[in-house]
């Protein structure tokens, strides 16, 4: 089931205040350390979603032969956000190993949250989990605005993990030769941004 990008965000706007207000007023604390200790459980299972959901839709979009030259479409982007997250953080005074596990998260921003609240408290998993959320969202507005100023492959990285699963219509709107870059750019970030969140917050 797609969402329209204004439905996406009430949605999560709701889910994030019902889990603050949940956790403040009717979760016992025993309830919230199991959830603490137990939430990377869950982090597999959303991944495992995420896994299905790209595998179902692979017939959909022709989605049969690997392409060598997608292959740095990936690493591409996980350059250029880091080298954002570096920047964003020295204009705005946030520590060099902050910054990356925020930027990390690559759009994931279910996972990106949890992990660095677990470590860093709950103001920066707030902010991580925010910052990639409204990339995500961001996405839908300026993925056809990137494909026509600068090239499809820009727009597909600017969506980073959300390539393969909730900005693929946006993106196969353009057309649908851009599937396959964009499951595999989408796939290996969501992959990718647990491993490289835990890198940067063990730093």
């Amino acid at each position: 089931m797609v969402f329209n990008k204004e439905a996406k965000m009430i949605g999560c706007i709701v889910v994030l205040v019902a889990g603050i207000l949940c956790s403040r007023f009717f979760l016992s604390e025993a309830a919230i350390l199991f959830i603490q200790n137990y939430y990377e459980i869950l982090l597999y299972v959303l991944l495992i979603c995420v896994g299905i959901s790209v595998g179902s839709n692979m017939d959909k979009y022709g989605l049969k032969k690997p392409q060598v030259a997608f292959l740095f479409l990936p690493l591409i982007t996980i350059f250029a956000t880091l080298l954002g997250g570096i920047i964003c953080g020295l204009i705005l005074g946030y520590p060099i190993k902050l910054s990356l596990a925020v930027a990390s998260g690559l759009s994931f921003s279910s996972v990106s949250g949890v992990l660095i609240t677990d470590s860093f408290g709950a103001n920066a998993g707030a902010l991580a989990f925010l910052s990639n959320l409204a990339r995500e969202l961001l996405s839908f507005v300026f993925v056809p605005l990137v494909s026509k100023k600068m090239n499809i492959y820009a727009s597909i990285s600017l969506c980073a993990s959300t390539a393969g699963d909730t900005l693929l219509p946006v993106i196969t709107k353009q057309s649908n030769e851009y599937a396959l870059p964009a499951v595999y750019n989408g796939v290996v970030c969501t992959v990718l941004a647990p491993a490289l969140t835990k890198l940067f917050i063990s730093i």
